[in-house]
């Protein structure tokens, strides 16, 4: 994990200011309940686009998941690294990032990396593979957490 926070300490500056616009804080917006009473799998989602945090969470109960979403790089790598998750869901677009950065740096936790274009090699064909799973976001909400939930059930 200290991979992960190196670099984001390289992104944003002490004073909290990131260098290209990871936005305003944003809060969870559902808390989750007491995971130590629960079986339930745990779902860590990155995503600068608020309405889609909002899909993946209405499909929570559907999957009996836990789902936590952050539109902010700075509050998502702290809270990953205060808690362990199943599995990770990163867009691959990110104000100042590239999914695919965050993902190499995530260890030992599957990562499921969402885009609206059609793959990973389309978005940026330089890139490697970094995550467990490619989903395009049109296939939506349900597939994404259908293929994390099968992912954190390895």
């Amino acid at each position: 994990m200290s991979g992960l926070n190196d670099f984001i300490k390289k992104k944003i500056p002490k004073n909290g200011t990131p260098d290209s616009g990871s936005g305003p804080a944003t809060p969870n917006p559902k808390p989750l309940a007491d995971h130590q009473n629960t079986n339930k799998k745990r779902i860590l989602v990155l995503d600068d686009d608020p309405t889609f945090g909002e899909l993946i969470m209405r499909y929570q109960n559907k999957y009996e998941v836990d789902v936590e979403f952050f539109e902010n790089v700075h509050q998502f790598v702290e809270r990953l690294s205060e808690q362990k998750f199943d599995v990770v869901i990163l867009d691959y677009f990110l104000e100042g990032y590239v999914g695919t950065q965050l993902a190499s740096l995530i260890q030992g936790t599957p990562v499921v990396l969402v885009s609206n274009k059609n793959s990973w090699q389309e978005a940026d064909p330089s890139l490697t593979p970094t995550a467990s799973r490619f989903v395009h976001k049109k296939a939506g909400p349900d597939k994404i957490l259908a293929e994390a939930l099968a992912l954190a059930r390895r």
